[in-house]
């Protein structure tokens, strides 16, 4: 009877085959028909309005099964972008914070099975950029500040998705959540080169100067003057960052810039009040912007980026410093 009932709400039956059906006393509405997906899973995913209510209102079936993969039918609702159907999902008991309900005794059967895989139906939401669906969620009681495995609900969102960032911002993310790997998501942007990320981060009060533990040492700034991207620079400076060197890190924004042989780079950090006789750690000796530029004979910019240096206070006769890190 259950292959029946799925049969013909799959093949979009008239509505009185699926009611003759479901008036056999012995079908079990709530019962699974194949990887745990049960006849209202169906019904959401075929986007069937009628056959979701005559199975909620009529029949109440639960609203809360999952599926073998952990998938409630508010999920698939979520996934799908089904407005309308959230909508009587919600309205009839749909569980919206699934990691929640492991606390919950009532809930905790039915969630535990499926913790380590589950993701929140918000989640969804947010991936496949619905962003009237993750509104209604978040109006709901949605939780923006979920954590999984790898990082916090901000974390993992797709930054091309510049609506949904800003919705979760507005209700509260944490702007400065780190992922599994130690990473803001202000440090994602600029690593991606996202402009409008990294501009609505900033605005919401990202961390600009933040300094990443795993791996190679890095903030916002570093970053994104490795990636030449002088749009971004000047917002992450008109937002606090460091334009000389961080008292974590070893090397300054602007000997990188001049590494780069970048000069709008070097123009702009200048601008913003870079030190141009800045002593920064070269091996054994500490040099000078100035003195790096002159060294590094395979600059292209190499006189533009020398004649801007001094243009701007550089030291010609500023001599070489040793290296204390290299004392015995």
């Amino acid at each position: 009877l259950l292959i029946l009932l799925r049969d013909a709400i799959v093949q979009h039956s008239p509505l009185k085959y699926v009611k003759a059906i479901l008036s056999y006393k012995q079908i079990n509405i709530n019962g699974a028909v194949r990887r745990g997906l049960r006849p209202l899973h169906y019904a959401v995913f075929e986007n069937d309005l009628e056959c979701v209510r005559l199975l909620i209102e009529d029949h109440g079936v639960d609203v809360n099964v999952l599926d073998d993969a952990g998938y409630s039918p508010l999920h698939l609702a979520a996934k799908y972008g089904f407005i309308d159907i959230m909508h009587i999902l919600i309205d009839h008991g749909s569980l919206i914070n699934f990691h929640i309900a492991i606390n919950n005794s009532q809930a905790c059967s039915m969630v535990v099975p499926h913790y380590d895989v589950i993701v929140e139906p918000l989640s969804l939401c947010l991936e496949n950029n619905h962003i009237d669906c993750a509104r209604l969620l978040i109006y709901s009681g949605a939780y923006v500040n979920q954590h999984y495995f790898l990082g916090y609900e901000i974390n993992l969102l797709p930054y091309e998705n510049l609506s949904a960032l800003e919705l979760i911002l507005k209700h509260g993310a944490n702007s400065n959540a780190l992922s599994r790997s130690g990473i803001t998501p202000l440090i994602k942007a600029c690593r991606e080169g996202n402009l409008g990320a990294a501009t609505l981060l900033c605005r919401y009060g990202a961390n600009v100067n933040y300094v990443t533990r795993k791996f190679r040492q890095r903030n916002a700034l570093i970053l994104t003057v490795e990636s030449k991207r002088c749009d971004i620079i000047e917002i992450l400076l008109v937002h606090g960052g460091f334009v000389n060197k961080h008292p974590d890190l070893c090397n300054s924004p602007l000997e990188l810039a001049i590494r780069k042989d970048h000069i709008d780079a070097v123009k702009l950090l200048i601008a913003f009040g870079a030190n141009t006789n800045e002593e920064t750690n070269e091996d054994v000796e500490c040099v000078t912007p100035l003195i790096l530029a002159c060294q590094l004979s395979n600059l292209k910019n190499q006189y533009s980026i020398i004649k801007c240096l001094l243009e701007n206070d550089a030291e010609p006769n500023q001599s070489v410093s040793f290296n204390p890190q290299h004392q015995h």
